[in-house]
């Protein structure tokens, strides 16, 4: 048994060396990774349903829930959304703290109409508690 074993040792030696030396390159050049750091958070403006342009300054004093998606997203969206919706409901009254925010990644195909179209689903599901979800 010991003598089987012996190629799949070695197989995964070379395995575990080779992605020990992929894990040291990208360590390598992480410093140049570094160099540029991210922001989270900020000012922002956005395109609302009915082409009123939305600043972080209406959302003040909100905790923002903001959701990345596309209204021809097949699965994942509108589990996603539904699940949130679910969530607000969930918190009550409390959810008038929260404020959903669902930005599309496909601005070619949804325009403020169609958005205004999907989201307004979202908003008048009775979970939901008519929460505004521009």
């Amino acid at each position: 048994m010991e003598g089987r074993n012996d190629p799949h040792r070695a197989a995964t030696f070379h395995r575990a060396f080779f992605y020990g030396l992929v894990c040291a390159a990208v360590f390598v050049t992480m410093p140049a990774f570094a160099a540029s750091p991210a922001t989270v958070g900020g000012p922002f403006n956005l395109i609302a349903p009915d082409g009123a342009v939305v600043t972080d300054a209406r959302f003040r004093g909100k905790w923002m829930l903001v959701f990345f998606g596309y209204t021809y997203c097949p699965d994942l969206c509108p589990t996603t959304l539904s699940e949130i919706a679910i969530a607000l409901d969930r918190l009550g009254p409390e959810a008038a703290k929260v404020q959903p925010i669902f930005i599309t990644v496909d601005p070619e195909r949804d325009t403020p109409e169609v958005m205004g179209q999907y989201t307004g689903y979202w908003r008048h599901r009775p979970a939901n508690l008519g929460i505004d979800w521009r």
